[in-house]
């Protein structure tokens, strides 16, 4: 506890020895880095993906057409329901 109260004394104080153009450009500079994690991460997310997607389609090569096709609703469901979240859309 001790450890994170004083990280936050210290950021409070630099904040307040800051200038405005400090803290804007400081803003801005957090802005970029936060938008290149997530760009990072929703990179990494697609590539899983597909890899996934590779996977699946190499196994399915060897199940019967019904099958398939069963596996490919159950694992669509969960994708649409999480892509529905992330963009705050209900069904």
């Amino acid at each position: 506890f001790g450890y994170r109260a004083n990280v936050t004394v210290r950021q409070q104080r630099s904040t307040a020895n800051q200038t405005e153009e400090e803290r804007t450009a400081a803003n801005e500079q957090r802005r970029q880095r936060m938008a290149q994690m997530r760009a990072e991460r929703c990179a990494a997310r697609l590539e899983e993906a597909r890899l996934r997607v590779r996977q699946s389609s190499a196994a399915s090569d060897l199940l019967p057409l019904e099958e398939n096709e069963r596996m490919r609703v159950a694992e669509r469901r969960p994708q649409e329901t999480e892509d529905q979240r992330r963009t705050g859309l209900s069904a």
